[in-house]
């Protein structure tokens, strides 16, 4: 649920386009024009913004690690993604008075607004963070064109294109990225919607590790729980023969017993969601980690690229779908034992042994 809550996040809600084009390094200014031309009159881009994606290294006395760096104006920023400052919630602007890293970065890095950190890539110099967004997938750096100039000495040139498609369609996509690809000076071409499901498709790959920790948590929980209330019913055998000897239905006996039981029930699977509440929120990200996600490749999610927020470890409806669980077998397991042996007679109660 974690996973699919950040991915719908990222790129329902923060990404706003459709697709990206990047330009070879090479590119010719002829065939920049021809490439920007095609996709200015070509109706199926209903909107492009000019920009430059790199990748570089970003380094701080603490850490370093691989980055996106984005230059682009901060007029086309609204139309195509939002920035949201990581502790007030605010909408962030581009200015030109520094660089815009995502919250994940900050921390690895060990800096927060107003220090200083290197960027090394096709240029290299030390940046100024101007502000910090919410973000959860990946590391991204963004600066306006003004700040690119006046921090590495010459002006940055539009090396790539996000794009938004009239549809997100995979057939639509392939088509217009086929003729893109047949264009002197474009290096490649990602449709948006791919990456999220590359990431979810990610998260398969453990469906069955989990279903298998699950079902085996499942199964121990109705041994234990039904052997557990077997013992309570068999040692209160002669008190419940002694209710019914007092006049009591079997109903009304069966009642006492299972309200018991049920309440007992309640108790104990709150405890344990507070409890499990706990360790996810202070533990998400290590249980995470445990579980695989360290390793970055092309099934697994590197934890320094994911951010987790309690709001995604602590989905409601799985709490909730969890609580359910726990007292439908918890129920199950101490009606069955109550049931049999309440069928037992007076007399063979009363004689049995403790």
């Amino acid at each position: 649920s974690s996973i699919l809550y950040t991915m719908s996040r990222q790129y329902s809600e923060l990404f706003h386009y459709t697709a990206q084009v990047v330009l070879s390094d090479s590119v010719l200014s002829e065939e920049r024009e021809a490439i920007e031309e095609f996709l200015t009159t070509d109706t199926r881009v209903t909107d492009l913004a000019r920009c430059d994606i790199s990748s570089a290294t970003a380094a701080s006395d603490d850490y370093s690690v691989t980055a996106y760096v984005e230059v682009l104006q901060p007029s086309d920023l609204p139309r195509f993604m939002e920035l949201y400052d990581c502790k007030t919630g605010e909408t962030i602007t581009l200015d030109d008075g520094g660089v815009y890293i995502d919250q994940k970065l900050s921390e690895l890095l060990g800096i927060t607004v107003g220090d200083t950190f290197l960027i090394d890539g096709d240029a290299r110099a030390n940046v100024t963070v101007a502000g910090i967004f919410e973000h959860y997938t990946g590391h991204f750096i963004y600066m306006t064109p003004g700040y690119y100039e006046k921090t590495f000495g010459t002006p940055a040139e539009t090396g790539a294109y996000l794009l938004t498609l009239e549809s997100d369609d995979e057939e639509l996509c392939s088509a217009l990225f086929e003729e893109l690809l047949s264009l002197n000076g474009v290096a490649a071409t990602t449709r948006m919607r791919d990456t999220q499901d590359t990431y979810q498709h990610s998260m398969e790959r453990i469906d069955f590790v989990v279903v298998i920790v699950i079902l085996a948590a499942a199964a121990l929980a109705v041994v234990v729980l039904y052997n557990l209330s077997n013992i309570n019913i068999t040692e209160r055998l002669r008190e419940l023969a002694t209710i019914k000897l007092l006049g009591f239905y079997d109903g009304e006996v069966s009642a006492y017993v299972y309200r018991e039981n049920i309440v007992l029930t309640f108790i104990g699977s709150v405890a344990g969601l507070l409890i499990a509440w706990g360790i996810v929120s202070w533990g998400g990200i290590w249980m995470l980690d445990a579980l695989g996600f360290s390793y970055n490749t092309a099934y697994f999610v590197d934890m320094n690229d994911f951010v987790a927020t309690g709001e995604m470890l602590f989905a409601p409806i799985v709490f909730g779908i969890a609580l359910f669980v726990c007292l439908f077998i918890n129920t199950l397991a101490a009606i069955v034992p109550a049931w049999l042996s309440l069928r037992k007679p007076i007399v063979e109660s009363m004689m049995e042994k403790r």
